[in-house]
């Protein structure tokens, strides 16, 4: 017995089955004619005179004749089946019957909802079967992990022609990596081990490096983890893990570069998985001319812990514990974050480290005036060495941990370093400790951007000048007996509040004053007024991802990959109206702000034509929200005349 209809499937009415009958007869019409079935024999078999039965039987050809000849006289003939067919021609009534049940509105909109409800059915199973085949994959990959010994990674960076490969290691032993050209490492391979774990208390970190790679070439690498116990066996186990990335071009040639632009700062890496998916397939898609694909990510802030270390303490007898919560976090957000982990083994990665641990400004500072050979003899005492011995905070000492970078005394220790993007771009990556960046890495970035050629100077950090932390008014309270005594508590806290905010800035300007090149700002402004061009600032302080100039500057701000909202204060952004001093081309400022509260990223690309585009990611990181195109220096019919010059 047949099922009755659902009853959300209405009736058809007797005007909708009026119009269906007509319908139906003006088919079974259109169909009789062209069946020729109006005229005789009216679609039915044509009868066969007397004539044309003898013809149709005396048409046996000698051919079958001879073939009945051939038969084996020992077999029994057998009469054929005779089969007969009943063709009774077009009936018109079937045919009507047919077409009102198939196009009845009832039941048309039954095979709708069940073709729906299948289309559905089928792609909750698809997915479901996807799902099984990446955790399959994963799992696979997490047992090939496991028996190569290495805990986290690998990942890689690359600069200046050289690719530093990373990991960190279950226990200490050595840290082999072979690179090659092919997949099957058969052909040329180079090997590097290095030693990891040289202290028991730190992670047993590997880093292997390469030089004198090729440019615009793509490389393999596989890690493996040998050990004294015999745990893990190296190479000769034939259990490694690896990736694979393409070098960028030298300053020497001139192409299309694109770079994936995220801020991370503290958030959880899980919470960042849509926006690392987003980055990972746009780098998956197939790079045009005038859309590439992102070639490597660079992270601003990049410390992503599971763990909010600030609850731990800042004084320094917590240094310690907040060391080994700051490692724990990191490596649960490098555990818990299957698309940082993947996304790692297929783009090169990129650290502009801010830290924003309280007082890693003054210690970097005191670092700078102990090693200052200018100072006085007071600074050189005693007291100030041992004050630069302890700049390297928990916070910097963890990132370069668990990221593929170095910790290098440039004198100072620091982890900032210049990428090369072609000839028409140069991509400078810094290192800043409370937006302060300190006077060394202050004149090395000076004199590169006087130096550089490139028609784009790239300047990425976390912090930034243009936008500025203001006093939150959501301030803690006790329990007050009245309105007005909590509205007391509220004014004394937001007093307090400002004083706090009142010192650190008079601190900091009074460093900006003694030390020129100090900070970020100071540095562009002084290359603006030696007539460089071509400066870019990109920043990730803001929730908001857009475009703006000041001064002669502009500045690139990249959306937080996790929007959340800091317990001391808000964002608020430095606005110069139009036709103050300070502005923009025309005497203001040029300001393209979208609010972008679901987490996203930016891709910055270099075109053939040098025409530079930023392109804003919202909404999780999968929709461009935002697309800012700049000619370079010049303008385009320039880039035309020196192509020109060049053939």
């Amino acid at each position: 017995m047949a099922s009755a209809p659902p009853p959300d499937v209405p009736n058809p009415t007797m005007d909708d089955l009026t119009t269906l009958l007509y319908a139906g007869l003006q088919d079974v019409m259109a169909v009789a004619t062209e069946k020729e079935c109006l005229t005789a024999p009216f679609g039915r078999p044509k009868v066969l005179s007397v004539q044309d039965i003898e013809d149709k039987m005396n048409e046996s050809s000698d051919e079958e004749d001879e073939k009945e000849d051939e038969e084996d006289d020992g077999e029994e003939s057998s009469d054929d089946e005779v089969n007969f067919e009943y063709n009774y021609g077009f009936n018109p009534l079937v045919h009507l019957g047919m077409y009102l049940k198939r196009n009845n509105p009832k039941n048309k909109l039954l095979r709708a909802k069940a073709q729906e409800e299948a289309v559905t059915f089928l792609r909750k199973r698809s997915a479901h079967s996807l799902k099984q085949l990446q955790t399959a994959e994963e799992m696979q990959a997490m047992k090939d992990k496991m028996l190569t010994g290495v805990e986290l990674g690998p990942a890689v960076s690359l600069a200046g022609g050289k690719a530093m490969v990373w990991c960190v290691l279950n226990k200490p032993g050595s840290f082999t990596v072979e690179l090659s050209r092919d997949a099957e490492f058969s052909g040329n391979t180079e090997v590097q081990t290095v030693a990891a774990g040289d202290k028991p208390t730190d992670p047993a970190v590997g880093l292997a490096t390469f030089e004198g790679l090729e440019s615009s070439t793509k490389y393999w690498y596989r890690c493996s983890h040998e050990t004294e116990d015999g745990a893990y066996t190296g190479p000769s186990g034939g259990n490694f893990v690896g990736g694979s990335f393409t070098t960028i071009l030298d300053s020497d040639e001139r192409g299309v570069c694109s770079v994936a632009l995220g801020c991370f700062g503290n958030a959880e890496a899980k919470e960042a998985e849509g926006v690392l998916a987003s980055i990972r397939a746009a780098a998956k898609k197939k790079s045009t001319a005038k859309n590439p694909a992102p070639q490597s990510l660079c992270l601003l802030g990049g410390v992503m812990a599971n763990k909010d270390v600030r609850s731990v303490g800042e004084s320094s007898e917590s240094e310690k514990a907040q060391l080994a919560a700051l490692r724990e976090g990191m490596g649960e957000a490098w555990k818990g974050s299957g698309e940082l982990q993947a996304l790692a083994t297929e783009l090169p990665l990129y650290l502009a480290f801010n830290d924003a641990t309280k007082g890693s400004d003054d210690l970097l500072y005191a670092e700078e005036s102990a090693l200052d050979s200018s100072s006085s003899k007071k600074s050189k005492s005693k007291s100030r060495r041992s004050l630069a011995g302890s700049s390297t905070t928990p916070s910097l000492k963890a990132a370069t941990e668990f990221f593929p970078t170095q910790l290098v005394r440039k004198p100072t220790r620091h982890t900032y370093s210049k990428v090369e993007l072609g000839a028409n771009a140069e991509m400078f990556v810094l290192d800043t400790r409370d937006g302060y960046i300190g006077v060394n890495q202050g004149k090395w970035l000076a004199g590169a951007l006087e130096s550089s050629s490139c028609c784009w100077k790239i300047v990425c950090c976390q912090p930034s000048a243009h936008f500025t932390r203001v006093v939150s008014k959501e301030v803690e309270t006790v329990e007050a007996d009245s309105q007005e005594e909590l509205q007391q508590q509220e004014s004394a806290a937001l007093v307090i509040q400002q004083k706090a905010r009142a010192r650190d800035e008079k601190k900091k300007s009074k460093k900006k004053k003694n030390k020129a090149l100090s900070s970020v700002d100071l540095v562009l402004q002084d290359a603006v007024g030696k007539g460089i061009t071509g400066l870019v600032w990109v920043t990730g302080e803001t929730r908001q991802g857009g475009a703006l100039t000041k001064d002669g500057i502009l500045e690139l701000t990249v959306p937080s990959a996790v929007v959340q909202q800091h317990p001391d204060f808000a964002l608020k952004v430095k606005e110069v109206k139009e036709g103050e001093e300070g502005g923009g081309e025309g005497g203001g400022e040029t300001v393209h702000m979208e609010q972008n509260d679901c987490g996203g990223w930016a891709n910055l690309s270099i075109l053939e034509n040098k025409m530079l585009s930023f392109k804003v990611y919202g909404e999780g990181g999968g929709k461009v929200v935002q697309v800012v195109k700049i000619e370079p220096p010049g303008g385009l019919a320039e880039v035309a005349a020196e192509e020109k010059k060049e053939e």
